[in-house]
């Protein structure tokens, strides 16, 4: 099963947005989402999971989901203080060709450009 995956064009997306517009991009989008906490950068992404389990006695697949992190540095994001979830503080995290994360205020610019018209299309292996 193939979920069709909307491309998102960053022109119409409002920066920073809030938590519940994260999760939303991440699952309509497939995107990787940037925040901050203790003056470290992270991007977070929705991994999803298809299980199997016991139903009624009988087994079946379950779809699971869960929202896994990776800090600038390197390294699991394992917890984040509820405080850096409040407010509009996330933003679309951007990626080189090489699939690389770009950290960096000044090539996010440049890689939108003046206008942020670039579009973004998400594709599936």
């Amino acid at each position: 099963m193939t979920k069709q995956v909307k491309p998102l064009n960053l022109q119409d997306v409002t920066q920073p947005f809030d938590l519940a517009t994260a999760i939303g991009y991440m699952r309509d989008n497939n995107e990787a989402i940037r925040g901050e906490t203790g003056g470290q950068s992270y991007y977070f992404f929705l991994d999803v999971k298809r299980l199997p389990v016991l139903i009624n006695g009988r087994r079946q697949f379950k779809t699971v989901e869960t929202i896994s992190g990776v800090y600038q540095w390197g390294g699991a994001v394992t917890s984040i203080p509820l405080a850096d979830l409040l407010g509009e503080s996330f933003t679309i995290m951007l990626f080189d060709e090489a699939g690389q994360p770009i950290w960096s205020a000044v090539e996010h610019t440049a890689l939108l450009g003046d206008e942020g018209t670039e579009s973004l299309e998400v594709k599936e292996d």
